[in-house]
């Protein structure tokens, strides 16, 4: 049987947090004496002074100040296994996979996880980020809770529209593209080859979007 336990450590942290017994009885819903009991409890099993009294506060002495810090990580992985039943008893997700496309802004993203951590942080966020040509049938969509995809096709029908993403054509100022005034459009495009990247490694997928005109040459590439 272990000498001490997590809840004497715990009241300890708390003690130390807040200054004072009666702050640390007030908050935990305790008698001032039975704090005072479990603390003094504490040091006897151990045989170390863990706490001396500094004016009107009580203060970790450095014993005190190097086992509690080895000890937080415990109450931290307790306190969060109490929080996760808790979750499990009133029926939250515990996991959730997302697939976002590539294309979708970094920033809003990491704010939208961030946003969602907070409110939910026994919920565990699986993230895969995919090109907008993967594979339908491909394991990170069949298994995915919520996709944010650049179709809503891609998940027949059910999707919602949640913004517009404007891309910049870029090309060599030699290029014969770089020559035409106004707006780029389908028939200027479909003299050159379209580059796609695939992120499933394999060649039998189609292009999907390309240009519109006949079986294009293959790219050159430098």
């Amino acid at each position: 049987m272990h000498k001490t336990t997590l809840e004497q450590w715990a009241l300890l942290e708390k003690v130390v947090e807040l200054g004072s017994f009666a702050r640390a009885a007030e908050e935990t819903n305790r008698s001032q004496s039975s704090v005072s009991y479990n603390l003094a409890l504490l040091q006897e099993r151990l045989g170390v002074a863990l706490l001396a009294p500094s004016g009107r506060r009580a203060v970790l002495t450095p014993a005190g100040e190097l086992l509690l810090n080895q000890v937080k990580p415990l109450l931290q992985a307790f306190a969060y296994v109490e929080t996760h039943a808790a979750t499990l008893r009133n029926g939250a997700r515990t996991r959730l996979d997302l697939v976002v496309d590539s294309i979708f802004p970094r920033q809003r993203l990491f704010a939208i996880l961030r946003q969602f951590q907070q409110r939910y942080p026994q919920t565990q966020v699986r993230l895969t980020e995919v090109l907008e040509n993967l594979d339908d049938e491909s394991a990170a969509r069949t298994e995915a809770d919520v996709m944010v995809l650049t179709r809503r096709q891609d998940i027949t029908g059910r999707g919602e529209w949640l913004m517009n993403i404007d891309f910049i054509a870029v090309a060599h100022r030699d290029h014969p593209l770089a020559s035409l005034d106004g707006p780029l459009e389908d028939s200027a495009l479909a003299p050159w080859p379209l580059v796609r990247i695939a992120d499933q490694g394999g060649d039998s997928q189609a292009p999907r979007d390309a240009w519109l005109s006949p079986p294009l040459m293959p790219p050159l590439m430098r």
